[in-house]
């Protein structure tokens, strides 16, 4: 599938993020990372993944994970 992209999955702490790996798992993404101590879960899956996931309890919300970061000047407001 070539329309897989990279998701931040944040977790509402309901349940146990160990749980919600696998079921996003049985959803068909695979796990990147999981970041228990600030509740978010690392994938990779479409779009069309994406909104079944968001159907689990304990997700509150699924993030693009961008693949770059940008950072300005040092003199700079903007940071990312």
């Amino acid at each position: 599938m070539s329309d897989k992209k990279n998701w931040i999955v944040l977790i509402s702490g309901e349940r146990p993020i160990e749980a919600i790996s696998k079921d996003l798992q049985q959803k068909g993404f695979s796990i990147d990372a999981t970041l228990d101590a600030i509740g978010q879960v690392i994938v990779k899956g479409s779009g069309e993944m994406k909104k079944e996931a968001l159907k689990i309890e304990g997700i509150t919300d699924i993030l693009a994970a961008g693949d770059d970061i940008h950072l300005g000047p040092p003199d700079s407001d903007t940071t990312w």
